[in-house]
Parts: structure tokens; sequence; C-alpha cells
């Protein structure tokens, strides 16, 4: 797990959604040796994108919300 943390507009969103796939990017994203590019599918199944302003998260503590995993991605396979 990975905290990121800043000042208001300083980027962490936008650095977050480009993490995840989810803006275009003109860059390399590889994660696990598997890239964007070639496996967008199997890339996206490495990261999970919470918008912060999806409000259905707001009453969750953030093992909460990584407990909704299964539920949003069932094929995730948790690191140990």
């Amino acid at each position: 797990m990975t905290l990121v943390c800043g000042d208001e507009g300083v980027g962490k969103t936008t650095l977050l959604q480009l993490l995840a796939g989810v803006l275009p990017t003109t860059g390399q994203l590889q994660i696990r040796g598997l890239r964007l590019a070639d496996r967008p599918g199997a890339y996206r199944h490495q990261v999970s994108w919470f918008d912060p302003r999806d409000h259905t998260l707001d009453e969750l503590t953030a093992r909460q919300i990584f407990n909704t995993l299964p539920q949003r991605h069932p094929d995730h396979e948790p690191r140990p």
C-alpha cells in the first residue's frame, strides 16, 4: 500500500489518475512488467483508482475502502 500526500493543487490526483491509466500520457507506464500501451486490461488489473469525489466512500475508513476491492475488481489478487 502506498500513501500519496501533499498540499492542495500539487498534482496528487493527476499523478494517481495517470498511474491508473485513466488519463492519456505520452510516456510509458509499466507495473510488474506490464506496459499500459501493450496490455491495458492486464495493466489496469494491477491498480485501483478511487475517485475522491465519490461520496459513497465518505463514511468508510481506508481499510474498508480497500476491502471493497474484490467487489469492484472481481479478478483482484491482493499482494502479500
